[in-house]
Order: C-alpha cells, then sequence, then structure tokens
C-alpha cells in the first residue's frame, strides 16, 4: 500500500475517470491518475480514493457506476485479473465510454471482448498525449452539459415559485 497522500486530494465527490488495473501495476496506474488529476480530471483509482475502512467492493463498483470513462491499463497483469474482467465487463454493460490504454502488450493480446475498441499504447507519446487531451475535453462537455441542465432546473423552480406569489 502507498504511503501518505501528500500531495494527492482523496476525492469524495464522483470520478470522471474510473481506472481500471491490476495493483501489481500501481506505479503506472498511480501515474495515470496523477496525470488526470493534473488536468482537472477526477479520477477514481481504488488505491487512492477509497479511505480506510471503506467497503472497498460496493465503492468500487459505486465509482465505477458513477464515472462516465472507463480507462483499461492493459497489461499483461490485468489481462489476467479476475477483479479487472470483472470491472471490464460492468463497464462494457454500463455502456461507458472505455478506452484500453496498452502497457507491454499488443492490441492482438487484448480480451477478445476488448478488442474491437481503438487502444492506445501508453509508451506512444504523441498518441497518448493526444488521448489525454481528448479525455479532458470528454469530460468537460459532461461537466458543461450538467451544468447547463442543473441551472435550466433552477431556474425553472425559480420561475414556478415566482408565479405561485
Amino acid at each position: 500500500m502507498a504511503g501518505p497522500l501528500s500531495n494527492r486530494k482523496q476525492l469524495n465527490t464522483m470520478s470522471d475517470v474510473f481506472i481500471s488495473y491490476s495493483s501489481k501495476d500501481r506505479e503506472l496506474a498511480t501515474w495515470i491518475h496523477d496525470r488526470l488529476l493534473a488536468n482537472n480530471i477526477r479520477p477514481f483509482l481504488a488505491e487512492i480514493s477509497l479511505c480506510g475502512g471503506a467497503n472497498w467492493k460496493p465503492s468500487i463498483l459505486l465509482a465505477l457506476r458513477e464515472s462516465p470513462m472507463v480507462l483499461f491499463l492493459a497489461t499483461p497483469n490485468s489481462c489476467g485479473s479476475d477483479a479487472v474482467k470483472h470491472e471490464i465487463g460492468a463497464a462494457l454493460v454500463l455502456g461507458k465510454h472505455l478506452i484500453p490504454m496498452l502497457a507491454g502488450i499488443s492490441p492482438r493480446e487484448l480480451p477478445l471482448w476488448v478488442q474491437d475498441k481503438q487502444a492506445v499504447d501508453i509508451y506512444d507519446q504523441a498518441r497518448s498525449d493526444q488521448t489525454f487531451s481528448r479525455i479532458c475535453q470528454f469530460i468537460m462537455s459532461k461537466r458543461f452539459a450538467k451544468g447547463a441542465l442543473l441551472a435550466a432546473l433552477l431556474i425553472a423552480i425559480v420561475v414556478c415559485l415566482s408565479k405561485q406569489k
């Protein structure tokens, strides 16, 4: 388990991006987490995002359900992990926007049920930079849409209440 979270904030709010990974790849998963966090994206990485004493299975499932996007850190370790397989299966069933990020494997080595998703080699800097940029755009557009909907609802409530007076 990692030490104290010196420069990282634990996020108690809904996550924007769920990172599915094997704990054997925690260093690379943490790099992804920190890169997203530096771009004002709220990532969920179980090891960092869950507080001590959290009931982790329901917490992970809740974070997966609430996150509009899933990054699958596809490594030899994660492709063999039953927990990761369950997370990715749930993401597919829930219709999440899923991006396989390859690290040490080729697209042909992805599990069959993910091979139809465009994968990005995390070590191809130009492609991975472009992917992180698109993730930020996607999440910011989702946040804007939610904000606009909330604003419209609040205006409607105010108008209805003012008509009742």
